[in-house]
C-alpha cells in the first residue's frame, strides 16, 4: 500500500513532467498513457483550480488524493491546452489530442468498441469531423479542456472515471497559470535570454591599442 503521495517542491517544466509521466510505462496499443485533464482561468483571470477545489466541488477527487503517486508544486510552462499539448508530443507517444469533457466521456465509454465509420448515433457527420474523431481515436494522449465554470460535478466525475479506468495509465490535473504568473514567467525568460546575449557578448579580455 502506498504511504501517500510524493510531495515534490522543485520547479520542473512541463515538457520534462510529462516525459516522465507518460515515459516511464510499457505502453498498451488498447489504453491511453495519459489523461491530462487542464482547467481554465475564472473570469478574472486567475488559476481556476485552485478556487474549484477550495468550493469543495471536487469532493470524489479529493477522496483520490491519497492515491496520487506524485503532488508537483511548481510545474512551469502550463499557459494554455495548446502548449500542454505541444509538450506532450516531446514525448514517445503515438499522439496527442486537445479534446473537450464530453469526448473524452466519448473516447473512454468507447474505447474497447468500434464505432461505425462516419456514423455517431445515426447521424452523418462531416470528413473535418471524421479526421478529427480518427486522430483522437489513435491518440495516446488526451489533454481534456475544462471550463473554470463546467458543472464541477460531471468534471468531479469524469477525473474519477479516469482514475479508476484500466485503459488509463496515468491521470494528470492541472490549470492554466493565472494571466499573472504567465506574465512574471515570460519576463523572467526575457531577462535571462537578454543575460546571456550580454555575456556571449563580453570582450575576451585582449585589446590592441595604438
Amino acid at each position: 500500500y502506498s504511504a501517500g503521495p510524493s510531495h515534490i517542491s522543485d520547479a520542473i517544466d512541463t515538457q520534462t513532467f510529462l516525459s516522465s509521466a507518460i515515459g516511464n510505462n510499457e505502453r498498451d496499443s488498447s489504453a491511453l498513457a495519459a489523461v491530462v485533464f487542464l482547467v481554465g482561468r475564472d473570469a478574472d483571470g486567475s488559476e481556476g483550480l485552485a478556487s474549484l477545489a477550495a468550493s469543495g466541488k471536487l469532493s470524489s477527487v479529493m477522496e483520490k488524493y491519497g492515491d496520487a503517486d506524485e503532488i508537483h508544486h511548481h510545474v512551469q510552462g502550463v499557459e494554455s491546452a495548446r502548449t500542454v499539448a505541444r509538450d506532450a508530443r516531446q514525448s514517445d507517444v503515438a499522439g496527442v489530442a486537445e479534446v473537450s469533457m464530453e469526448e473524452f466521456q466519448r473516447k473512454l465509454s468507447s474505447i474497447a468498441t468500434t464505432e461505425a465509420e462516419g456514423v455517431l448515433e445515426g447521424k452523418k457527420v462531416s470528413k473535418t469531423e471524421q479526421k478529427r474523431r480518427r486522430a483522437i481515436s489513435e491518440a495516446d494522449v488526451l489533454v481534456v479542456n475544462v471550463a473554470a465554470n463546467a458543472d464541477a460535478a460531471k468534471v468531479d466525475a469524469a477525473i474519477v472515471a479516469a482514475i479508476d479506468s484500466s485503459a488509463v495509465k496515468n491521470v494528470v490535473l492541472s490549470s492554466i497559470r493565472s494571466v499573472k504568473e504567465v506574465k512574471h514567467a515570460r519576463k523572467l525568460a526575457v531577462a535571462e535570454r537578454f543575460n546571456k546575449s550580454k555575456r556571449g557578448a563580453a570582450p575576451s579580455g585582449r585589446r590592441l591599442e595604438d
